[in-house]
């Protein structure tokens, strides 16, 4: 899988955008929310890449011809296993809470090498234990949440009847891939690693 270094500067941007937004932005309407939802898609886009989808429904990967080597223009649903409704819902719990983390205990969570660089993290005690900005917080939320799946059309619209595109079904605590399981869709992992 690659990852290049301007999906991680525009991870960034769109990270840092989400915040400015978030933070400027009191009034909660549907115009500013609908512009808070788009940094926060674009974040999660760019969290994995372009090549970046890390599984595939069994169903689609039985599907996928052998002889074809990339999934894009075969048919396939590209999807975010976690909706981006609930990501957005993530951040604003987090901003609603009111509770920051130090950059200590985000850096050794999700943030990448290239993320430490673009905030101009420094390794000293001073610096990892001041608290991190709402745009790392947003970074580091979103690279935990952002994992995109290849699906069959049949299975996207299975998630749609049972009411689970833009919603995880009730209940589903930590795990990231119930709306397949109450859906009945098995994945199999592309790759071992996600981007860094």
């Amino acid at each position: 899988m690659k990852y290049t270094k301007q999906e991680a500067e525009y991870f960034f941007w769109h990270c840092t955008t989400a915040a400015l937004l978030i933070e400027s932005l009191k009034d909660r309407n549907r115009a500013t929310l609908s512009h808070i939802h788009h940094a926060i898609r674009m974040a999660s886009e760019t969290a994995v890449g372009k090549a970046g989808v890390q599984y595939a429904s069994e169903m689609a990967h039985k599907q996928k011809p052998a002889t074809k080597k990339h999934w894009s223009g075969l048919g396939f649903t590209r999807e975010h296993v976690v909706p981006v409704s609930v990501i957005v819902k993530r951040v604003m719990d987090l901003y609603d809470s009111g509770v920051s983390s130090s950059w200590r205990g985000l850096v050794f969570d999700r943030l990448t090498h290239d993320d430490l660089q673009h905030w101009n993290v420094m390794d000293s005690d001073f610096f990892l234990d001041r608290a991190a900005p709402l745009s790392a917080e947003i970074a580091n939320l979103v690279r935990r949440s952002a994992i995109l799946a290849w699906i069959t059309k049949d299975e996207d619209r299975r998630l749609k009847r049972e009411g689970l595109t833009k919603a995880m079904p009730a209940g589903y605590g930590e795990d990231d891939l119930a709306r397949y399981k109450a859906c009945q869709i098995s994945v199999v992992p592309l790759y071992e690693t996600a981007a860094t």
